[in-house]
């Protein structure tokens, strides 16, 4: 299928919706929605690489109670949609593609997370209110005001990847114009190098994130096991 934005965005808002509002069947995960989209738009491989390259990072965050969280199941779902984007418009830059939508699906994952606190107070404004239609009587708005929070983190998620998404090709055209041609073959390391270093993210977030030592050390050891794999 053919690139198409609005799909995309269509299907970010379901990815919203999965996440913390209604069913949580993991399709919001980064390895599965990632991996769909590739699927969708004909590039299972790449959508698959970077769900399995952006699931680890974020394996420790569970959306529940109000625990403070990133957005990186939408952070990786744009950053799958850019690297597809760009992989069927631009012949030769793989490497510089990934890691360019790899950056922009992370840091929009920590920079926009301040966005949380204001759906969950919408989403607390939603449940006072169904809570005073239960004292009334009035049974039939409770359903109300749930379909209310449910098109809420719809709309939250559509809005997020057109915005994101337009954002990042904005920023992996400046990356591509700033970094050589030539530095393509040099970022060969790049894939195990980003698996080396989610998983010392992951494991940084389940040992008390009190360092990011782990994180620093899986990078050297997805580089030193490509090399090993490379000469022996």
């Amino acid at each position: 299928m053919e690139w198409n934005l609005l799909l995309f965005c269509l299907i970010g808002g379901v990815v919203c919706v999965d996440t913390d509002t209604f069913l949580q069947s993991m399709l919001s995960q980064p390895l599965i929605a990632c991996t769909f989209v590739g699927l969708l738009f004909d590039n299972i491989t790449l959508g698959l690489t970077v769900g399995m390259l952006m699931q680890l990072p974020f394996l420790a965050e569970i959306p529940v109670g109000g625990r403070n969280m990133s957005f990186g199941n939408l952070g990786a779902y744009v950053a799958s949609g850019l690297a597809i984007f760009f992989s069927e418009k631009i012949n030769g830059s793989q490497n510089i593609i990934l890691i360019a939508a790899i950056l922009w699906g992370t840091a929009i994952s920590y920079i926009t997370s301040p966005l949380l606190k204001y759906r969950r107070n919408f989403n607390l404004v939603l449940v006072r209110k169904a809570d005073q239609a239960v004292k009334r009587g009035r049974l039939s708005e409770i359903s109300l005001y749930q379909y209310c929070g449910v098109m809420a983190a719809f709309i939250f998620g559509v809005v997020y990847c057109w915005i994101f998404f337009e954002g990042g090709e904005r920023f992996i055209i400046y990356v591509m114009y700033k970094i050589p041609a030539q530095m393509e073959n040099k970022l060969v390391l790049i894939k195990p190098i980003l698996l080396g270093a989610g998983i010392g993210a992951m494991m940084y977030g389940f040992i008390n994130k009190k360092s990011f030592t782990l994180a620093g050390i899986g990078v050297v050891a997805g580089a030193a096991f490509f090399l090993l794999k490379s000469y022996f």
